[in-house]
């Protein structure tokens, strides 16, 4: 059963199909972080106001119920890791968070903005969570929602919905994931990816907005 989100306490992100497991962080290191070049400068963060998520029916004649995203996860400089997530599908508050390769994050939710420098290699540390399951190795945008059968053939209501913008030398793609989504390789991937971002500490404390 997926699990249910708090923003201000955030006690677990897991998405696993069972509650909170020991996530594997040896693997996840042995993927080479991103790294970016010395000509790259990190362009400032910009994100936009808070807002809450909404959904409307597609009008692809193909698959008539599948649900697409209102919410539109901002993408910020051309290198910027943008991360937001709501703690259901529909109707629920989002929280967004935006690192540069400088380490240098905002965090965007309904009761403000902060900002804030983050440790030396947190943006490589979150970059190679999504690198070890291939995100980056595509351009454009999956969905791994309600109705995409194809990516989502098994789904349970009620879980906490992830959107992540993924940028780097000029390329940009991003993952639209509802962890109420599994029969897939994308989705099971995608919750790889969660979990692996739960052991991030540090990166965890941005996203509740206990960092200081």
């Amino acid at each position: 059963m997926p699990l249910k989100y708090s923003i201000a306490a955030l006690p677990c992100l897991t998405v696993a199909l069972v509650a909170c497991q020991t996530v594997d962080m040896e693997r996840v290191r042995e993927i080479n972080p991103f790294k970016p070049t010395q000509a790259e400068k990190p362009a400032p963060v910009r994100t936009g106001e808070p807002t809450t998520v909404q959904y409307e029916e597609s009008k692809r004649l193909a698959s008539p119920e599948i649900l697409t995203p209102a919410y539109q996860v901002p993408r910020g400089g051309e290198n910027t890791i943008s991360f937001s997530m709501a703690g259901c599908w529909d109707g629920c508050p989002v929280v967004n968070v935006m690192i540069d390769p400088d380490n240098y994050w905002q965090r965007v939710a309904p009761e403000g903005s902060k900002t804030g420098q983050g440790r030396d290699n947190l943006y490589n540390d979150i970059s190679s969570a999504f690198q070890a399951q291939g995100f980056y190795a595509f351009q454009g945008e999956l969905n791994i929602i309600r109705g995409n059968d194809d990516l989502c053939s098994d789904y349970q209501p009620e879980a906490q919905v992830f959107y992540v913008s993924l940028s780097r030398n000029g390329a940009s793609r991003v993952v639209n994931f509802d962890s109420g989504c599994a029969g897939s390789a994308s989705a099971d991937g995608a919750a790889d990816a969660i979990n692996a971002l739960v052991g991030i500490n540090d990166f965890m404390d941005v996203v509740s907005g206990s960092a200081k």
